[in-house]
């Protein structure tokens, strides 16, 4: 009988616990944000709208948005960018508003502070997203091209604590151009009615040059990609169509065996590595078009491909 009271002893205190909590949850969730951006507006300097779009390194951009800001925040809102300077000021304040002092703030900054007062505020930010934000350097002289998000604004109270903000995703020319040649390939696959011998060699040709755009060699996998013509082979049946084809892809593999040799001189085992990897794919491309029925064909392909080993090992 004891055993059963403290049972329900601790039922009764665990369900008061709980409710308590729960009251504590629902409050804390009632609770409007400290900070919260009520619009945000971004279009190019000519005022068209690229929301929801991928920006462009080296493009500027002209922001508005605005800020809530609730009562009885005792701290300082830090607002920042990533973007680069445009003219002689990133800010501007387009509202009346307690918490900044016009008079002694520094709008050139991209980074500004000041006081949390009740109330909304409206800025005006104008920036350039940087040329190189999506490029990276390699020592073999080569570029990397990896799209990835730029902070466009970001809000936190000073300490630290962040308070969220804006981002969105940048590309440059040299992703545009590959992911435009990657979709017009692609799509041509997908309608093409050509004998389905060529398609897979075809496919095979897209989809290395889609693990050479995805590790960001954008440039490398368009070239690769342009040599698929737009038309002239659906619905063929010869190979000699398609003997062109293969021609490109042999040029594009060893002018980047070249460029390679060429350009890193100094790093002889990055060399061996890039042209052993060319020489592997002119092997399977070799295979597929033995299963097509050009045996000749094939043959000046695995040549090219022991020339090409022959460049690694010197």
């Amino acid at each position: 009988m004891l055993h059963k009271r403290y049972f329900a002893c601790i039922l009764l205190i665990g369900a008061i616990l709980l409710g308590i909590f729960a009251d504590v949850g629902q409050s804390l969730a009632d609770q409007p944000q400290a900070v919260q951006i009520s619009s945000f507006q971004i279009t190019t300097m000519d005022g068209t709208s690229v929301a929801s779009q991928n920006l462009m390194a080296g493009a500027t951009y002209d922001i508005k948005f605005s800020l809530e800001i609730a009562a009885g925040i005792n701290n300082q809102i830090e607002l920042q960018t990533d973007l680069a300077a445009y003219g002689d000021h990133f800010w501007s304040l387009d509202s009346s508003y307690g918490g900044i002092d016009t008079s002694t703030w520094q709008p050139g900054q991209a980074e500004i502070t000041f006081n949390a007062v009740e109330g909304t505020v409206q800025f005006e930010l104008q920036g350039t997203v940087p040329t190189d934000y999506v490029v990276t350097s390699l020592p073999t002289g080569e570029t990397l091209h990896i799209s990835k998000q730029i902070n466009l604004v970001q809000l936190s109270l000073a300490g630290g604590t962040s308070l969220g903000g804006q981002q969105q995703n940048v590309v440059d020319s040299s992703i545009v151009a590959y992911q435009t040649a990657l979709a017009n390939d692609q799509s041509l696959l997908k309608n093409s009615k050509a004998d389905p011998r060529y398609i897979q060699l075809v496919n095979s040709i897209v989809s290395s040059a889609q693990k050479e755009g995805d590790s960001g060699y954008t440039d490398r996998a368009t070239a690769l990609l342009q040599v698929i013509p737009s038309s002239g082979w659906i619905q063929s049946q010869s190979s000699h169509l398609f003997l062109w084809i293969i021609v490109g892809v042999l040029a594009v593999l060893m002018l980047a065996g070249f460029f390679l040799m060429f350009k890193a001189r100094s790093d002889v085992d990055f060399v061996k590595k890039k042209t052993d990897e060319q020489a592997k794919r002119l092997e399977i491309l070799a295979s597929r078009v033995r299963g097509i029925g050009d045996s000749a064909l094939a043959s000046e392909i695995t040549k090219v491909k022991q020339d090409l080993e022959e460049l690694s090992e010197k």
